[in-house]
């Protein structure tokens, strides 16, 4: 039969167990490791606000540098190099953007556009690619096409984005 003390001590154990639990579960809480976030419009904004000047600059800035090297290419398998390096840039921002988890009605149309940009960017330098080994005057239009398109796209965030901050008053 259990003697009162043991009981006593199986008591304290559990209390202690329970706290160190809750403690722990607070720390993360506390440094960001819990997986619940907070999903209002201004929250979602906030999480692709700090997306797009992280990684909407890096876009920015491959695709200046890529339009840079194919100017000073000196030769065709110099050109498709670069294009290839931007696709892997791409790709990795294209990741970044399908992670970011936004649920707002507002601000998931934005995510979309920047989405179909992107993937119009990898579309239109594939083509590039293509154009380099066969000369074909329908694919040159086409990426001619693609690029205003794009243009526009972007032309559409930056408006959509400027009118959440206003909103949102960032």
């Amino acid at each position: 039969m259990p003697s009162l003390f043991h009981s006593a001590a199986n008591s304290i154990k559990m209390h202690n167990i329970i706290k160190i639990i809750i403690s722990y579960s607070f720390i993360l809480g506390l440094i960001g490791c819990t997986t619940l976030e907070n999903h209002s419009p201004q929250a979602d904004f906030q999480r692709f606000h700090h997306w797009d000047e992280v990684y909407g600059n890096d876009y920015i800035q491959a695709t200046v540098f890529a339009m840079y090297g194919l100017e000073t290419a000196t030769n065709k398998y110099v050109r498709i190099e670069t294009m290839q390096n931007y696709l892997e840039e791409v790709d990795t921002i294209q990741a970044s953007l399908n992670y970011l988890d936004i649920q707002n009605d507002e601000i998931l149309p934005i995510k979309n556009i920047g989405l179909r940009a992107l993937q119009l960017s990898q579309e239109t330098f594939r083509d590039m690619i293509k154009l380099e080994s066969q000369p074909n005057e329908a694919l040159a239009q086409s990426v001619q096409d693609k690029g205003k398109m794009i243009t526009q796209l972007g032309n559409e965030i930056l408006h959509e984005k400027l009118k959440l901050m206003k909103k949102y008053q960032l």
